[in-house]
């Protein structure tokens, strides 16, 4: 029998000597060579004649330079020197027609081989992490090739001719130096959307013709860019937006008045700032909306619904008071709530009330607070680094061993360990740009340090690494200027579809129209929150109308406007003065407004109902507040008997008689579970109360206090509890109990799933996840062990029954139901309202082209597709009616399962969607 293939990897074997083990006598008969993770620093000009030779594997070795004779391998299709040292290919190279893949990732290349467009039988070429400063015109040439990896090179534009591979599905551009794609694009039809390691990658480029967040939001938004900038004309935009935040009283306002005007005026102390207050300021050809928030805790929840990317960050602190332990109050947490949104913020640091410092002490807090700020990324960075380490080793098999309580990685396929390498990375790489320098300032008369901010910002906005300059189509700028008309009519909001009734005025069609919308919530002149699913149908042409609202019931000089000397709860709540304390008292202890007060709250904002009736509806949208039941209502204390639940007033301490509601112990033939979500520091702002909102949607009758909530859900016992951890973080804890461990699995993975999708809002939130273990919690240890939370997403090890827990003796196991999900509880998890939620995220994301491949692959009729799209006017409503239509026609086995399948099959080819649905849906 004559062997075949050679493998001699990672064995550190050197030079060519061993290689002529392999190309001696069976060298003819060899089809396939691997070597790679050796130390060989060169291949023997030999190797040119293993004559039948197809896969040659040399990956991770020292070899520098290529022997003209493996140009003699007629017969060779793949060719793999991924992390080599090689600077240049053999000339001869191109005679290798045989030729599907190389792969030189890695390698020392300074230009793309012009040698490699000669070989038109490529279909697969992967030059990432090389030294490539320009891309050949012949590239059109590699008429084959599907998937061209160029990321992390020095690449400044690409060449027309790129557009020509029409069969190219993944080209990935990844840290280079493009400003621009070609305007022809759109003819590289094939291409898919970003998905791991495939599709289109245009991340940590100086984007400015799509502009950055048009490349980030995927290929077809980058299609549709281009093809309204042929349509129309492009038009290069100077718009920036400065974010200004700080503890309350930290001298912003007095900051922003010196900036914008060149004079000092100086805020007085009944001049706190109300939430937010935004300014328009030009300088210099640029124009910046200026934002300045207010400190107070109560703002915090509404501040960030404003946070965004393409903005400058100014951090302000008060340097007078400034002292090492209020680092976190006056710094740290506004930096972690900055970049919890915002991962890649840009950040400056600015110390007011110069003038009462002296320079020794500016000197010595300046260092203390930048050392301090780079000590903690440091630390987050070096976290992230070890993560991809242990991925690493998982990938290479080293670390699985372990089930997936005590190794995170354990039971990943390789497609789901090189997803979690892919987003650590893009984590690494996505780090906020922090001050290098503190600027100091003073907002008195002689207003030192003001010019040198006003000249930092400018120079960061013109830093076209962090502000690339944006080209917009015309009819962008038209769409702007239309909604800035219709700022003079009654409506506090318009809704999608009047957007889309208006853009087709100019020809902006609906496919096309959401990028428009996009770049106008970066710059500000909208709020429109494409990512929450309730809030997606509205577009905020008036952001000052949403403000004033949140103005007028997030306050806080709450217990000053609660009076009843303040007479618009007589003039507008007509309310006696028992009734107004009774109403107050429920409001500041509970957390419970009544309609009546609502009104009151508002008055000077909307006065008619109708209006009233729309806040409501938008305060729910937003998950401030949900609507009690009629039941808990008070009907005629002031009007309408709604009451609306807004928890971050609830002031309530734990209830007293818990111990009845939730026993210390487990009770007798019940089951717990518990779930720990575990902050470093603190948890992201609103997420407890966010939490306690979406409960509402399940629970049955519940009791609610400042920092907790018990509640009944489907016949099982839920609390929820937040509390401070050591050393300054903070936990959440969710815990489930019932009598029936399947039934229990089932609440607390929906309730998981909620928590899941909220801290998706936070993409930079650094948190952890851990299943505390029922084994330790039903023995009273006052110390748990915790499972790793990826047991929730993992299936049950195959033929295992009982699992090791570091607290139990030798003859002591957990029981594998109490750590793993059985498969049963993860189909009670989906809902009649989750799947009709998951179809209208799905009927926003599909592409005009998409939508009728997708009915059809579900078994729809042509007839009904043109009946659909005979019916209804806008390409949004012709999407949503198509899968409303499907769920209707296949009832029971309208599953997500079976939308997910369509989605990612070959014929739809939207494997983004199905991915999207099961990450957010399901527990894997």
């Amino acid at each position: 029998m004559v062997k075949r293939s050679s493998l001699w990897s990672q064995r550190y074997l050197a030079g060519w000597a061993i290689l002529l083990q392999c190309v001696g006598v069976l060298s003819v008969f060899l089809l396939r060579v691997t070597m790679s993770s050796n130390k060989i620093s060169s291949l023997p000009d030999i190797i040119g004649s293993m004559s039948q030779v197809r896969s040659l594997n040399f990956a991770r070795n020292c070899i520098q330079v290529l022997p003209q004779t493996i140009c003699d391998l007629s017969f060779i299709e793949e060719l793999n020197f991924l992390q080599n040292k090689i600077a240049k290919l053999p000339s001869g190279i191109s005679h290798l027609t045989r030729l599907r893949s190389v792969n030189f990732e890695g390698n020392a290349l300074s230009t793309f081989p012009s040698e490699v467009c000669a070989i038109s039988s490529l279909e697969e070429v992967n030059f990432n992490n090389n030294h490539i400063e320009f891309l050949p015109v012949h590239i059109s040439n590699l008429k084959r090739v599907q998937a061209l990896r160029l990321s992390n090179n020095r690449i400044p534009s690409l060449p027309n001719s790129i557009c020509e591979l029409t069969e190219l599905e993944t080209l990935t551009l990844m840290g280079n130096k493009l400003t621009e794609l070609p305007l022809m694009f759109d003819s590289l039809r094939n291409l898919q959307h970003r998905s791991i390691d495939s599709g289109l990658d245009l991340f940590n480029n100086e984007m400015q013709m799509p502009p950055r967040h048009v490349c980030d939001s995927g290929v077809e938004s980058v299609f549709q860019y281009l093809r309204e900038i042929r349509r129309t004309r492009p038009v290069e935009v100077n718009r920036r937006k400065i974010l200004v935040f700080g503890e309350s009283g930290a001298g912003k306002t007095s900051m922003i008045h010196a900036m914008l005007n060149g004079r000092s005026r100086l805020a007085l102390p009944d001049e706190q700032t109300h939430v937010l207050e935004q300014h328009m300021w030009t300088v210099e050809g640029e124009r910046f909306q200026v934002n300045d928030f207010g400190g107070q805790q109560m703002y915090h929840v509404t501040n960030q619904l404003f946070f965004t990317r393409n903005a400058v960050n100014v951090l302000v602190f008060d340097m007078n008071r400034y002292g090492a332990a209020r680092y976190n109050r006056d710094v740290g947490d506004w930096v972690q709530a900055v970049t919890a949104q915002v991962p890649d913020a840009v950040l400056l640091l600015v110390g007011t009330h110069s003038d009462l410092c002296t320079a020794a002490e500016i000197q010595r807090k300046r260092e203390e607070i930048l050392a301090t700020m780079r000590q903690r990324e440091n630390t987050v960075i070096e976290d992230i680094k070890e993560e991809i380490f242990k991925l690493k080793e998982a990938l290479d098999g080293k670390r699985n061993g372990l089930f997936a309580g005590h190794n995170r990685f354990a039971g990943m396929s390789t497609e789901e360990l090189t997803e979690c390498h892919t987003l650590l990375q893009r984590r690494l790489t996505s780090r906020p740009v922090l001050p290098q320098e503190m600027i100091v300032v003073s907002s008195a008369d002689s207003l030192d340090g003001i010019p040198l901010l006003v000249h930092t910002v400018l120079q960061c906005t013109q830093n076209p690494q962090l502000f690339p300059k944006t080209v917009v189509p015309e009819s962008w700028a038209d769409l702007e200027r239309q909604l800035t008309e219709s700022r003079s009519g009654p409506e506090h909001f318009l809704t999608y579809e009047q957007v889309v009734r208006m853009a087709g005025d100019f020809g902006l069609t609906e496919d096309r129209l959401i990028p428009a919308l996009r770049y106008l919530h970066l710059v500000g002149e909208i709020l429109w929150y494409e990512d929450n699913v309730m809030l997606k149908e509205y577009v905020f042409h008036k952001p000052s109308d949403l403000i004033d609202i949140f103005k007028a019931i997030f306050r806080h000089d709450i217990e000053d406007f609660l009076t009843y000397g303040n007479d618009v709860f007589k003039r507008v709540g007509h309310m006696t003065k028992q009734q107004f304390r009774l109403v107050k008292s429920r409001f500041l202890k509970g957390g419970q407004m009544s309609v009546g007060l609502l009104r009151c709250f508002l008055w000077g904002v909307c006065a008619d109902h109708q209006s009233l009736s729309v806040v409501v509806g938008l305060l729910k949208k937003f998950e401030l507040c949900y609507q009690l039941p009629e039941s808990e209502a008070t009907p005629g204390l002031t009007g309408p008997s709604s009451l609306l639940f807004l928890p971050w007033y609830l002031s309530y301490k734990e209830p007293s008689n818990l111990h009845k509601m939730w026993p210390t112990t487990v009770p007798d033939n019940y089951s717990q579970l518990q779930v720990m979500y575990q902050f470093p520091s603190v948890s992201p702002c609103g997420l407890f109360e966010r939490m306690l909102v979406r409960l509402q949607r399940h629970v049955i009758r519940r009791e609610d206090w400042k920092d907790g909530v018990v509640a009944s859900i489907r016949n099982q016992t839920v609390l929820l509890r937040r509390t401070a951890g050591d050393e300054d973080c903070c936990e959440l804890n969710l815990y489930v109990r019932g009598e029936e461990l399947t039934a229990v699995w089932t609440i607390l993975l929906l309730l998981h799933t909620e928590m899941t999708s909220l801290l998706s809002q936070w993409p930079g939130v650094r948190h952890q996840v851990f299943l505390v273990c029922s084994h330790c919690t039903c023995r009273g240890l006052a110390d748990p062990h915790c499972f790793f939370g990826e047991v929730l997403d993992r299936p049950r090890p195959a033929g295992v029954s009982r699992l090791p827990c570091p607290n139990a003796d030798d003859e002591e196991v957990v029981d594998v139901a109490l750590v793993y999900p059985p498969p049963e509880a993860l189909e009670g998890v989906l809902q009649e309202g989750d799947l009709r939620t998951a179809l209208m995220e799905a009927a926003q994301q599909l592409g005009r082209d998409d939508w009728r491949r997708t009915g059809r692959v579900l078994g729809l009729a042509e007839a009904d597709l043109e009946e659909i799209q005979h019916d209804f006017q806008t390409l949004r409503e012709m999407k949503f009616q198509m899968l409303l239509s499907w769920q209707r026609k296949a009832g029971e086995d309208a599953t997500l399962q079976t939308l997910m399948a369509a989605l990612g099959g070959q014929e739809v080819g939207r494997k983004d969607i199905a991915d999207s649905i099961a990450a957010k849906y399901f527990c894997r």
